[in-house]
């Protein structure tokens, strides 16, 4: 899974339950915070900014689902970008 704005206090929480159930995590944050140092601990591939590329960082090739919350503009570059390639977009409400 893919996250777009991973550093929020939800989103976080959301990639912690899924590290510790063995998922592999993603994700993209404007800032360097707390919580994305801690998910990188627990194995989390995450970049500062967001770039259409962040798509590619999971092993096997470009992510099945793209999370994202409500506070993501729609034109967001890895937003944009999973919709070019049909990547599924599931939207966290705020």
């Amino acid at each position: 899974v893919h996250m777009v704005g991973i550093g929020g206090a939800g989103m976080s929480g959301i990639a912690r339950i899924l590290l510790d159930r063995g998922g592999q995590v993603s994700g993209s944050d404007a800032k360097d915070s707390r919580g994305v140092i801690a998910l990188r601990a627990r194995g989390a591939d995450i970049r500062i900014g967001h770039d259409p590329s962040a798509l590619d960082m999971l092993p096997g090739g470009p992510t099945a689902v793209v999370t994202t919350h409500a506070a993501i503009p729609k034109t967001n570059p890895e937003l944009v970008e999973a919709r070019r390639r049909g990547i599924p977009i599931i939207l966290r409400p705020a």
